[in-house]
C-alpha cells in the first residue's frame, strides 16, 4: 500500500470515529486538570504534592495532544472531502 493510499484511507474515516477520539482527549485533559486541582487544594506542600501535580501535567499534555490530533484530522478530512468530492 502506497503512502497516498494510506493517507486517503486515513482521511476517509467516519467523523464519528474522529469525534470519539476528540472526546477521549478532552476527557483525559479534564482528568489531568482535576488531578492538578485536587493536589493543589487538598495536599500540603511537599514532594508528594509536586509529583502528583507533575503526573497531572503529563496527563493534561497527553489529553491535549490526542484532542488536537483528532481536531486536525477532522479539519483535514473536511478539506480533503471538500476538494475531492466535487460533483460537477
Amino acid at each position: 500500500m502506497t503512502a497516498k493510499d494510506r493517507f486517503n484511507k486515513f482521511m476517509q474515516a467516519p467523523f464519528a470515529i474522529c469525534y470519539k477520539q476528540f472526546r477521549l482527549g478532552a476527557m483525559i485533559f479534564f482528568c489531568g486538570m482535576v488531578t492538578i486541582y485536587i493536589a493543589s487544594q487538598s495536599m500540603e506542600p511537599s514532594l508528594q504534592q509536586e509529583l502528583i501535580t507533575l503526573l497531572g501535567v503529563v496527563v493534561v499534555g497527553i489529553g491535549f495532544a490526542i484532542a488536537m490530533l483528532a481536531q486536525a484530522r477532522i479539519l483535514f478530512s473536511r478539506l480533503y472531502h471538500f476538494w475531492h468530492d466535487r460533483r460537477h
